[in-house]
């Protein structure tokens, strides 16, 4: 939105050739009456403000600060408004971006898997929420596709739970499962983790010939 001009108008009093000011009275019937009359006031009339230049470009002068005013107000809006999006930018850093790898130079088996427990740092006191999961590789599989399967393990109970309703999965010829046919499907009723839960990742299809493969994540601290 972008602000308004006001241009102030000059109010000038009108002048008077003489004074007392002189009237000319005319009946519709009769003709005039009068050409050089006064007129005067004999009924009782307390003063009111008076209508002239001065009050006129007092108020003048009021509106256009008013303009300026309101101009100023919405630059300094436009900047608090970019501080805001600064900080909800900011704000989205505290988004945690973690990488576990599965194997090296060595190709890639069923046998390969990898445990990343939750951190106990502070910034996840009240928990993590799971929010991404991608995968890569170096060497992509010439043939068939890789599938990873990622478990959430709950520390309250000892317990493994699959944590995804679409599994991770690299296609054939693909170095990122963000270029796969199918996405991963993060399920929402077990994306929440607390300080030592964690995710163990197993490949349960290894392709043909992958190296370096990998599982990449992004942890989001869950607020009190």
């Amino acid at each position: 939105m972008t602000g308004h001009t006001y241009t102030p108008t000059n109010w000038v009093d009108e002048v008077p050739a003489s004074t007392p000011v002189k009237y000319k009275l005319t009946d519709a019937v009769n003709g005039v009456l009068g050409d050089d009359v006064t007129i005067e006031v004999v009924t009782s009339v307390t003063p009111g403000t008076p209508l002239n230049a001065t009050t006129e470009n007092n108020q003048e002068t009021g509106i256009a600060n008013a303009q300026a005013d309101a101009n100023q107000a919405l630059i300094d809006a436009a900047a608090a408004q970019a501080d805001a999006d600064l900080g909800v930018i900011a704000y989205n850093w505290r988004d945690a971006p973690y990488t576990f790898y599965l194997n090296g130079n060595e190709v890639l088996t069923t046998t390969h898997k990898f445990f990343y427990p939750i951190p106990n740092v502070a910034e996840y006191a009240n928990g993590a929420e799971l929010i991404d999961v991608r995968g890569g590789c170096w060497d992509p599989s010439s043939s068939g596709q890789v599938v990873i399967l990622l478990q959430k393990y709950i520390h309250a109970t000892d317990t493994l739970t699959t944590l995804m309703t679409i599994g991770l999965t690299i296609d054939e010829g693909e170095k990122f499962s963000i270029d796969s046919a199918v996405q991963p499907v993060i399920d929402a009723t077990k994306k929440n983790f607390l300080i030592g839960d964690g995710i163990l990742a197993t490949v349960t299809s290894e392709g043909t010939g992958v190296t370096h493969c990998h599982v990449d994540i992004v942890l989001r601290p869950i607020e009190a």
